[in-house]
C-alpha cells in the first residue's frame, strides 16, 4: 500500500511531465494497471490498482517504479479484454489523447492524487478533465471527471465504493465527493 509521504515523492517525480501531452492510454494485459504515456517520449504514469496495493510511479524514467510494484505489462491497447479497468482505460483514451498535463496534486496528507489534463474543444477553449487515483488499499480507485475537481461529474469510475452503508455516490454524472 502507498503511504502519503511515498505518493507525494511519486508525484514530484512527475513534475518534468507537466505540459507535455497525451499520447495514449492502456491498460495492463493482465487488468491491473493503467499507463497514461506521454509525447514524444513514451515515459508516462502508472496507475496500478494491484489488488490490496495500489500505487502511482513513472513509467519509462530510469530507477524504476516510485511507490508501486510494477505488474504486467502496459503494451496491450484498451480493447484487448473486456474487463472494467480495459473500458475505463477505453474512455480515458478517448477524452485524454492530445491533451496537456495541467498538475499532479495531492491535498494535504491524503493517499489520493488529483492529475488535472487540459484538451481543446473546437473553438481553441481548454477544457479540463481530472483523474482522481484513490490509493487506500483494496478500496483504491480511478474516478475519471469530466471538468475540475470541484464543478466536473464523473464520466466513470474502476469501482462503486460499497464499504458501508450511506456510502458516498460515485456513479456517472455525479460530483466527486
Amino acid at each position: 500500500m502507498m503511504e502519503s509521504l511515498t505518493l507525494r515523492a511519486a508525484l514530484r517525480e512527475l513534475a518534468d511531465l507537466k505540459d507535455r501531452s497525451v499520447s495514449a492510454v492502456r491498460a495492463s494485459s493482465d487488468e491491473s494497471a493503467i499507463t497514461i504515456h506521454f509525447a514524444p517520449s513514451n515515459e508516462g504514469i502508472v496507475l496500478d490498482m494491484a489488488a490490496g496495493r495500489p500505487g502511482l510511479y513513472r513509467a519509462g524514467a530510469p530507477g524504476g517504479p516510485l511507490g508501486g510494484s510494477k505488474r504486467g505489462d502496459t503494451s496491450a491497447g484498451p480493447a484487448d479484454s473486456s474487463g472494467r479497468l480495459t473500458a475505463l482505460a477505453g474512455l480515458a483514451e478517448e477524452k485524454l489523447r492530445g491533451a496537456r498535463a495541467i498538475s499532479f496534486e495531492q491535498k494535504g496528507l491524503d493517499r489520493v492524487a488529483i492529475l488535472t489534463f487540459a484538451r481543446r474543444d473546437r473553438f481553441g477553449d481548454p477544457l479540463p478533465l481530472t483523474i482522481v487515483v484513490e490509493l487506500f488499499g483494496a478500496w483504491g480507485n480511478i474516478i475519471l471527471i469530466d471538468g475540475d475537481l470541484a464543478a466536473g461529474r464523473i464520466l466513470d469510475r474502476l469501482r462503486l465504493d460499497n464499504r458501508r452503508q450511506g456510502a458516498r455516490a460515485l456513479g456517472r454524472g455525479r460530483a466527486y465527493e
